[in-house]
């Protein structure tokens, strides 16, 4: 697998320190890009739609000087399970938060309901009953404004209630481990290129400041390569010292894991309807050669009339879907790839946990 070169950060005479940091966030924030930046590779497959990572991904940024070891772990966006498949990428991510020395939780300083201002009247004030069930864990769904208040009132309320903080509420919860509550926390409040009025953002960062178990908050732009320096210095400082990890080693997952990723993320950026969120795939054989690898795979969907969409007409879809997802094969392998490319249906796999299970493990030629 082709891998591109890492940026080294300044010289310094600090301690070699090593360790995971595992990235949290609701679905979209920018995880994956994030962890592409950092390691200068696209590892994690992106789709501008929500819940494309669905198994946690172990990326190792390796910096010379200071002699630095970072193992980076995407995991899932975390939002309310509602079907076995939700429920899968909770565990994911609450197993990585688990084994991980440090915690980056993202925040989205774009969330529109920290935008609404003082003077604006539709904004209603927060009732006793809203603070009480902030305090409780318990929040408005992702995206309500009802109950908010903003920076200039109650920016330490708007942070409570922000899907980062209700994220690490929960996934703290599931885990009931007290060491996993003590775990070193750094804030990555994301999207500041797209912050319009910058005021917004001192309150939010004070806030998130005060919170506990936070050591750092720092204001990035993922996409485009902001502050992410200070990132990296900021969660070296919670990571022990030490270099865990092999120097040739940056992933946990294999090339047919990444294979699997590249034609699902084409189905996700091909199809517009809700059938991606019902998508899975598999691989049925994978034969390495000396110029070229022979790739057959299936899709899986979950009802029988999402298999027409995902052909098309004349088979025109399905072939834009394995052209794309051929051409990232490639430039990942670095050789020609010959990709045959199958749809399947599994009825309501998405509510099976039994298949769910076989579907996201499947990096194998096995048929579930």
């Amino acid at each position: 697998m082709n891998r591109l070169p890492q940026e080294t950060a300044p010289e310094s005479t600090d301690a070699p320190r090593g360790g995971s940091c595992v990235i949290l966030g609701a679905p979209n924030v920018g995880k994956s890009t994030l962890m592409n930046r950092l390691l200068g590779q696209s590892l994690s497959v992106t789709t501008p739609r929500p819940g494309t990572t669905r198994m946690h991904i172990l990326g190792v940024q390796q910096i010379e000087d200071p002699p630095t070891q970072i193992a980076w772990m995407d995991t899932p966006g975390v939002a309310r399970p509602k079907t076995a498949l939700h429920q899968q990428l909770v565990q994911e991510a609450s197993h990585a938060m688990e084994n991980a020395d440090c915690i980056l939780l993202m925040d989205d300083c774009t969330d529109r309901g920290f935008k609404i201002q003082r003077s604006d009247p539709r904004r209603p004030k927060p009732s006793p009953e809203a603070l009480q069930s902030s305090e409780a864990g318990d929040g408005p769904e992702d995206g309500d404004t009802i109950g908010k208040s903003s920076p200039e009132t109650d920016p330490a309320y708007h942070v409570r209630e922000s899907r980062a903080a209700r994220i690490l509420r929960q996934l703290t919860s599931s885990n009931g481990d007290s060491s996993t509550a003590a775990k070193p926390i750094v804030v990555a409040i994301n999207k500041v290129d797209e912050l319009g009025i910058k005021d917004y953002l001192l309150p939010r960062m004070s806030a998130w400041q005060a919170y506990e178990g936070v050591r750092a908050v720092v204001p990035v732009s993922a996409l485009k390569g902001t502050q992410l320096d200070s990132l990296v210095k900021e969660v070296r400082k919670c990571l022990p010292e030490g270099m865990p990890y092999d120097p040739e080693m940056w992933t946990n997952r294999s090339e047919r894991f990444f294979v699997c990723e590249h034609l699902r993320g084409s189905v996700m950026r091909q199809i517009r309807a809700e059938i991606p969120y019902g998508v899975a795939v598999y691989l049925d054989h994978y034969e390495e050669q000396d110029r070229l690898t022979r790739i057959q795979a299936s899709i899986v969907v979950e009802k029988a009339s999402h298999k027409g969409i995902l052909i098309g007409k004349g088979g025109l879809q399905l072939k834009a879907i394995g052209t794309e997802a051929r051409k990232a094969m490639e430039t990942m392998l670095g050789k020609k790839v010959h990709l045959e490319v199958w749809v399947k249906v599994v009825e309501g796999w998405t509510r099976d946990p039994r298949r769910v299970r076989e579907l996201l493990g499947s990096e194998t030629a096995v048929q579930p």
